[in-house]
């Protein structure tokens, strides 16, 4: 490797050329160094500020023969979970080198603030690599202030030349306090009194307290916790650091640790997770003095304790027991009316909820999206299906959660009538005119053809077009009129019902029995539809957006699994099911009405969502309001997709719907 130092200013033209001439890999160290270092590159010493932070990371193929990497979209995915977006994104030829653009250049004071530097670059680049590790992942760790990368626009030659090339870049930048706090806030506990053995800290649930539970010394870490020393403490941390759980556990196990500061105890779980795995007990031994007990556990590492211990599995669920567990009222106005209706109407909370949900998202749909993180998002518009045997008061239910849908039309109907009758009958005149303009050309001679002709065109040209009041939803429709509403009014709609005759629609009931659902699955998903209709013109949908909010018989959902196209085409995989147990027979039939408190808020929020004007591009084409998640909502989404994607492994939860599943964290 061949190193030169370049003074400031540089002739970046001529640089930029050499680069281009050179045949071979060309790095820059990120750091910046004031003066020509004393051999090479330079040292960490040698480095005066930072631009900001940094990462290389390495993907699977091309250049890397290493087989615990991860895949690009892995990668990407990683970078998400740091909620922290970079403001460069660079393809190094074998991975991705993000960077996180300071606003202004950190420039070294003094000793202190290198110090603070290196350490903010190295719990940065530590938190990222346990993140990955928790994955099976191996990462490098490249935070040394002196450290080189690749430069943008020219090759790696590890192998087959591959270009570096920036892949986004963006107007991010942060301070360096952002990432102080960002690896600070994780889950803490203050500090508890030190200095006095603990004789009920409380063991908690879950598999890492059963390991607690069990071995020797980290019943003696818990219950001696006041007295330990710092050796022991730290073993402690490295025995169970790469379990589930264990952050919390730790913090927990810590609280009356004499030296236990929460913010320290984050920073040494990150280093912990630098290790190959867990401490093994013979470490424990050698770092601490501790003597197992004679005989010992008959394990190498207090983490295999529970290793081979039988599986006990759950009561299988039969496919025709309905009985689930019982919901409960979501938070805020939802779950309000969901709840007010459900006890009116002496009905299944799950009834309700579903076809709120359902109406939400029939206002909400086409004007928002949600973002859960770069380059994935959703529509609101979602697929309820709640089944329920008929005599289940489902129709009021119905009535209840499409009140506002209805009122929020009518009222704009209301406004819009004038507007409408003057347009009406200023197009009956334009329309008789032209009748009449074509009869008179039908017998013209040929002389007076060209000035009627002309005002036939004309005429034409100025023809009215009608207002027509806007309308949301529907109930029985076919696929065919589907569309022509949905075109009509701004490629949105929602099909809303209390029984289950869209289904045999959709099955082919007037189609000769075709299936007829392509406009269905774009309507989901927003891909492009057309819908040709015979004679007529075909119909144009660029982002089409379709609610279901359906309530057919048990019966009906079980076919939908055998109507052909269903399942193989992905319909059952986009609805959200709902199975509640009905109330029948154990009524009071003594109830009150909806507060009309909580009626006029629900309907106060569909209005004002019905009201909201998508923005527009800079063509003028409506483009949807991005929602983005809340720190928590993204780790708390990202949770939960984990433990599905697990789920869809073989002999997992989701093993025989995966269809389903994959798209359950999405829904």
């Amino acid at each position: 490797m061949i190193s030169k130092f370049y003074r400031h200013p540089i002739k970046y033209d001529l640089l930029s050329g050499a680069i281009q001439r050179f045949k071979g890999n060309v790095w820059y160290t990120v750091g910046m160094i004031r003066q020509r270092p004393e051999k090479g590159r330079g040292t960490e010493a040698d480095v005066k500020g930072i631009p900001g932070l940094w990462m290389d990371i390495d993907v699977l193929g091309g250049v890397h023969k290493e087989e615990n990497l991860p895949s690009k979209d892995e990668a990407l995915s990683l970078l998400d979970e740091t909620q922290l977006r970079p403001s460069i994104l660079v393809w190094s030829g074998g991975g991705f080198q993000p960077y996180w653009i300071f606003k202004e250049p950190w420039i070294f004071d003094g000793p202190d603030d290198h110090e603070n530097a290196r350490q903010l670059s190295r719990r940065w680049q530590a938190f990222i690599i346990a993140r990955a590790r928790e994955k099976g992942w191996k990462l490098d760790n490249t935070a040394s202030l002196e450290h080189l990368l690749r430069v943008p626009g020219t090759y790696n030659h590890k192998a087959d030349p591959v270009p570096v090339k920036i892949m986004e870049m963006n107007d991010f930048r942060y301070q360096p306090g952002v990432f102080e706090d960002f690896l600070q806030d994780q889950p803490q506990r203050e500090p508890g009194v030190s200095g006095k053995p603990v004789t009920d800290i409380g063991e908690g649930s879950g598999h890492i307290w059963e390991i607690v539970g069990q071995c020797t010394f980290l019943k003696h870490c818990r219950v001696d916790a006041g007295s330990l020393s710092e050796p022991e403490w730290w073993c402690m941390v490295c025995a169970l650091c790469f379990e589930g759980g264990s952050r919390d556990a730790i913090h927990k196990l810590s609280e009356h640790y004499p030296q236990y500061q929460p913010a320290e105890t984050n920073v040494k779980i990150l280093e912990a997770l630098k290790q190959s795995g867990p401490m093994t007990c013979q470490a424990i031994q050698e770092k601490t003095g501790f003597q197992c007990p004679p005989g010992g556990c008959g394990v190498k590492c207090p983490v295999h304790l529970l290793n081979g211990q039988r599986i006990e599995w759950e009561e299988p669920v039969l496919l025709d027991d309905f009985s689930l567990p019982k919901m409960e009222p979501v938070r805020g106005m939802i779950g309000d009316i969901s709840k007010a209706v459900s006890d009116a109407t002496e009905t299944p909370l799950e009834l309700a909820t579903g076809m709120v949900l359902a109406a939400v998202a029939t206002a909400c749909q086409g004007r928002f999206i949600v973002q859960a993180k770069r380059g994935y998002s959703e529509p609101v518009n979602v697929w309820i299906v709640v089944a329920l045997d008929s005599g289940n008061r489902k129709s009021s239910v119905l009535i209840e959660a499409t009140r506002p849908l209805i009122s929020w039309e009518s009222q704009k109907r209301c406004e819009m009538e004038d507007s409408i009758k003057r347009a009406s009958s200023k197009r009956m005149s334009q329309d008789a005119r032209l009748k009449s303009l074509r009869a008179k050309y039908g017998k013209a001679k040929g002389g007076d053809l060209a000035a009627i002709e002309e005002e036939i065109q004309e005429l034409e040209l100025e023809l009215v077009e009608i207002p027509i009041a806007p309308r949301v939803w529907c109930d029985d429709v076919t696929t065919e009129h589907l569309g022509t509403l949905m075109s009509i009014h701004n490629e949105r709609m929602s099909v809303m019902s209390a029984e289950g005759g869209i289904i045999d629609t959709i099955a082919g009931r007037y189609s000769n029995g075709i299936v007829n659902m392509d406009l269905y699955l774009k309507g989901h998903s927003g891909d492009p539809a057309r819908v040709d209709r015979g004679s007529r013109d075909p119909i144009d949908l660029k982002h089409p957006a379709l609610t279901l909010g359906l309530s057919p018989q048990p019966d009906v959902l079980k076919n939908m699994a055998n109507l052909p196209g269903f399942r193989g085409r992905g319909f059952n995989a986009r609805c959200g099911f709902l199975l509640p147990k009905s109330k029948l027979g154990f009524r009071s039939l003594e109830t009150e009405p909806v507060i009309q408190q909580v009626r006029d808020e629900y309907e106060r929020v569909i209005h004002a969502l019905l009201d909201i004007e998508p923005g527009t591009d800079e063509h003028g084409e409506p483009v949807p309001y991005i929602l983005n998640l809340s720190r928590s909502a993204f780790q708390e989404w990202m949770e939960f997709s984990k433990v599905v994607e697990l789920g869809l492994r073989e002999g997992g939860r989701f093993e025989f719907i995966t269809d389903w599943g994959g798209k359950l964290p999405g829904f």
